[in-house]
Order: structure tokens, then C-alpha cells, then sequence
């Protein structure tokens, strides 16, 4: 579904800041944090590793986080790659012997939940984003994103 609201997006409305944030910064926040829960997973991690940092690709912005970037756009041909990137990370996690960890601490020191809840506190965040970013295309009169199962990814 982000795949294809991004699609959806036109070049003059994915930077236009009149979306507060715009188009690309929704997109952007989105992976980001797919990504990062689900490539940092580490049944002995407790806080953000020193060494996380985005794909090679993006590291031309030069920060840790795209929610840091103040005036850089990450254009769509790149908002694609990094959401490949990161379902190939979250596949890897799903790979993982996850099964008997569900109920450990997230390893994040700042979400008091469970790796179990992680998952559901991460599809809640990608399903709350991609919703807004529905609501732009819709308010632009483009086609909105229809729901997709898994099987499509």
C-alpha cells in the first residue's frame, strides 16, 4: 500500500510543503522506522546502536534520520529502493527464530513493550501513515491506495 501511494504521488505535490509534512517527509518517517525496529533487532540490544545508519544509497543527506533532514527531498525512485531495502530486512527478521522472544523486552528503552507488541505497535505505524498519506492523494484528487494483503509484497 505505501508502494503505491508513493506511485500515486505526482512530482509537484511529493516536496509540496503546503503538506505539512510533505508528501516525501510522511513516506520517509514511515520506512525509516520499519527499517530501524527491524534491521536493529538484537535479543541483547537495549538502546539505539552508535553504528545504525541509513543504506549507503541515502547517506548522501547526510543524517542518521530522514526526520532530521531539514531542506533535502529524497525523491521517489529512492523512497522505492529504501522500502525494498527494508522489507529485505524485515523478511531477514521474520527469518529469525523470532517465536521464542515475542515476550522479551522490545530492546528499546524508550518502548516499554514486548517484542510481540513491537510487531503490532509497527504495523499500527506503517497502517496510521499510509492513511495520511491517502488522505493527501485524496485531497490532490488522485487515486487513493486500496488495501493489499501480504501476498503482494
Amino acid at each position: 500500500m505505501l508502494d503505491v501511494a508513493i506511485d500515486h504521488a505526482t512530482e509537484e505535490m511529493w516536496a509540496d510543503n503546503s503538506d505539512t509534512p510533505p508528501f516525501w517527509r510522511v513516506c520517509a518517517h514511515t520506512i525509516f522506522y520499519i527499517d530501524f525496529y527491524f534491521s536493529t533487532f538484537d535479543p541483547e540490544m537495549v538502546d539505539i546502536p552508535e553504528t545504525y545508519q541509513h543504506p549507503a544509497f541515502l547517506l548522501k543527506y547526510g543524517k542518521t534520520k530522514l526526520d532530521d533532514i531539514e531542506n533535502a527531498i529524497v525523491t521517489k525512485d529512492e523512497m522505492h529502493q529504501f522500502l525494498r531495502y527494508s522489507r529485505k530486512k524485515l523478511r531477514q527478521y521474520f527469518d529469525q527464530n523470532i517465536e521464542d522472544q515475542l515476550s522479551d523486552p522490545s530492546g528499546f528503552s524508550w518502548l516499554k513493550m514486548t517484542k510481540g507488541e513491537l510487531l503490532l505497535y509497527n504495523m499500527r505505524h506503517i497502517m496510521e501513515h499510509t492513511a495520511i498519506l491517502n488522505q493527501i492523494l485524496k485531497k490532490h484528487g488522485l487515486p487513493v491506495s486500496g488495501w493489499r494483503g501480504i501476498d503482494t509484497i
